[in-house]
């Protein structure tokens, strides 16, 4: 089972204290995730921060359910607007150095 109090806040708590411990550069961040048990993904060589940002929707959504399930009253909502052309999907191999009418990037 996979619950806020047990699984996900402890995480949460480790992966803020990872990357407020590695302020001075990307690589040490990484690492400090690696010893974490938490590896930076396909992405973590090509665009590291996408990593970061994989991080952060996780987290979204988790709290979004966590909310959603401790008030079953309250309607609860999370979009996801799909590939957006940015600078981040930009680091991403796939993604290198296209236009956005060459992607499938809104």
């Amino acid at each position: 089972d996979c619950t806020w109090d047990d699984t996900i806040s402890p995480l949460i708590t480790k992966c803020i204290a990872a990357y407020e411990t590695t302020e001075s550069s990307l690589e040490e961040r990484i690492a400090a995730f690696d010893k974490i048990s938490f590896p930076g993904g396909p992405f973590s060589d090509s665009a590291p921060d996408f990593h970061m940002y994989g991080l952060a929707k996780m987290f979204g959504d988790a709290y979004m359910l966590h909310v959603a399930k401790n008030y079953p009253k309250l309607r609860v909502t999370s979009v996801d607007p799909g590939l957006v052309y940015t600078d981040l999907i930009l680091k991403m191999p796939r993604y290198a150095g296209k236009e956005i009418g060459d992607t499938t990037a809104q």
